[in-house]
């Protein structure tokens, strides 16, 4: 099924992209929160519990959540601020993106597209990596800004669910 899953990725990624550098992984969740800061979004990492040894695929899958929050944030509400938590226990790995929405007084530039690369196909894209790994995704407006959550089961059982 990983392989699968990576063949289908695979097939969606821009044809210009080379594979040559490692796949990211929750590890590189700094760099990304860098960029987006030169675009107009600031970004609080926390991260609660053991990351360690989290497989490989739900740590690519959990770090495309993130950038392509953090990508539609940049899109939808910068200059802002976001937050992003990395939480795992025993059972799972749960991703959390928050932001507060548009300064007063300040309008999106919608040019996220220009300012971050993407890390997929928006709420539709991630609600698939999500699923394909047998988790739950959410995505909803939440006071002046918006939440994404993502749970990944550790647990094999679960995930074949």
């Amino acid at each position: 099924m990983v392989e699968l899953r990576r063949a289908i990725g695979s097939l969606r990624a821009p044809a210009d992209q080379a594979a040559l550098a490692p796949a990211p992984g929750l590890a590189d969740l700094e760099d990304l929160a860098q960029k987006v800061l030169e675009a107009g979004v600031e970004v609080r990492i926390v991260r609660e519990g053991d990351l360690s040894e989290i497989p490989a695929a739900i740590g690519l899958s959990a770090f495309r959540i993130v950038q392509e929050a953090l990508t539609n944030t940049v899109k939808h509400a910068a200059p802002t601020a976001a937050r992003v938590l990395v939480r795992s226990d025993a059972d799972a790995v749960e991703v959390l993106v928050t932001d507060e929405g548009p300064r007063p007084g300040s309008r999106p530039s919608g040019d996220g597209d220009r300012a971050m690369p993407s890390g997929g196909h928006g709420l539709v894209g991630m609600r698939e990596r999500v699923v394909l790994l047998g988790g739950t995704f959410q995505a909803a407006p939440d006071g002046a800004g918006f939440s994404v959550r993502a749970r990944f089961p550790l647990r094999s059982e679960e995930r074949a669910r």
